[in-house]
């Protein structure tokens, strides 16, 4: 009976011996399976950032284009302001200086 006893605790030894191999071989591969997915997660992150740097420059570059085009629509519109003030300076200079000597000449006496 002791040998019968023995064999089956030989036997239950056995099968927690591969109960833990079989355990121990899920937790490796639930651990592989864990990096490999945080991996793949990595590169599709990587992939995503890449893609919104990407569309971010271009929209930056878009807009830095547009708006040097309407600083210079913007600097040759007063450029040409200037340049007809300035030109219609001689005329106007004369009827300026009356119409400031009338005024500082017009005393209201009244008020």
């Amino acid at each position: 009976m002791a040998s019968r006893e023995d064999t089956n605790i030989q036997k239950l030894l056995s099968a927690e011996k591969t109960a833990q191999e079989i355990v121990g071989a899920a937790r490796k591969e639930r651990a592989e399976k864990m990096k490999l997915a945080k991996q793949e997660a990595e590169r599709e992150i990587t992939t995503y950032r890449t893609e919104r740097e990407n569309e971010y420059q271009s929209k930056v570059a878009e807009s830095s284009s547009v708006s040097d085009t309407t600083f210079g629509e913007l600097d040759k519109k007063t450029n040409a302001e200037i340049a007809a003030i300035t030109s219609r300076l001689p005329t106007k200079k004369k009827e300026c200086i009356d119409m400031l000597v009338a005024y500082v000449e017009k005393v209201d006496l009244a008020a």
